[in-house]
């Protein structure tokens, strides 16, 4: 039992599927802020919010990342360009990626 206990995987949900139950964005309504700071995971967690991206469902994304996740989360946001990505100096440290709504 111990052994196909360990064998199980646990299947961890997106941001899309996570906002989806959410009762607020469940409605339709748009998140003010999205707030990213996972040590290294940043890219794989946006990637995971591309629904709510795609829908404009995002009013502001702000990643706190090394700088490869930087580049990663860079070219990723290329394919929504109704984001834009701001040019305000956040935070020192870490590369505080922020991108907003343009017809916001």
């Amino acid at each position: 039992a111990d052994a196909a206990a360990s064998r199980r995987r646990l299947r961890l949900r997106c941001l899309d599927e996570v906002l989806a139950q959410w009762p607020p964005t469940a409605a339709g309504e748009v998140v003010d802020l999205v707030r990213v700071k996972a040590a290294g995971s940043e890219a794989h967690i946006v990637a995971g919010l591309r629904g709510h991206l795609a829908q404009r469902r995002v009013r502001r994304l702000l990643a706190e990342c090394n700088q490869d996740a930087e580049a990663k989360i860079v070219e990723m946001m290329r394919q929504f360009p109704w984001y834009v990505r701001s040019s305000d100096r956040l935070a020192k440290g870490n590369n505080p990626v922020l991108f907003v709504l343009a017809d916001d």
